[in-house]
């Protein structure tokens, strides 16, 4: 998801560039935990989404998103992290000097082995960047895995799943 995007903005994006940067940057100006909540507000039982797919009659609005389902939990901590996974890459790529590009294309390489053995080498710091930053503690996403297989968000009451850190 995140590389395509960060391709057609460092590349082809041409005056769009500082409209789609200034969306991409905007979800950081919202905390983790806040965009999760409305994502809530639109997945739960009377939430937009099941009354948009229950407008026609053609669907049954109930559908219980917020139980734990896998593929929700995995589009959630996908859309939590693809800020973070765009950005670095976009920056490598936005700094790839184009007459490489070009020398490349000039000595016979067609489009796909251009992208193998010129971008992909010289965009492989961000994308180690990428795996430092989004996947380097797999625990670190377990308030997020929490938040999105409860049922129920009370954040005053731990769920059974968390248990408490003991202070010495």
């Amino acid at each position: 998801v995140a590389f395509p995007v960060a391709y057609y903005v460092a590349r082809l994006s041409g005056r769009r560039k500082g409209l789609l940067l200034t969306l991409l940057i905007a979800p950081f100006w919202i905390s983790y935990m806040m965009r999760m909540f409305a994502w809530v507000n639109l997945l739960q039982d009377d939430g937009l989404v099941n009354r948009i797919l229950g407008l026609g009659g053609v669907f049954h609005p109930g559908i219980d998103w917020l139980t734990g389902q896998p593929a929700v939990v995995v589009l959630g901590l996908v859309y939590g992290y693809v800020p973070y996974m765009i950005l670095p890459l976009y920056a490598g790529l936005d700094r790839l000097p184009q007459p490489v590009l070009e020398a490349s294309r000039d000595l016979g390489a067609d489009r796909v082995s251009s992208f193998w053995r010129v971008t992909l080498p010289l965009v492989l710091p961000g994308i180690v960047g990428i795996g430092v930053g989004c996947f380097a503690d797999p625990n670190f996403e377990k308030p997020g895995k929490l938040f999105w297989a409860s049922r129920r968000h009370h954040w005053l009451e731990l769920p059974a799943a968390v248990e408490p850190v003991e202070t010495q």
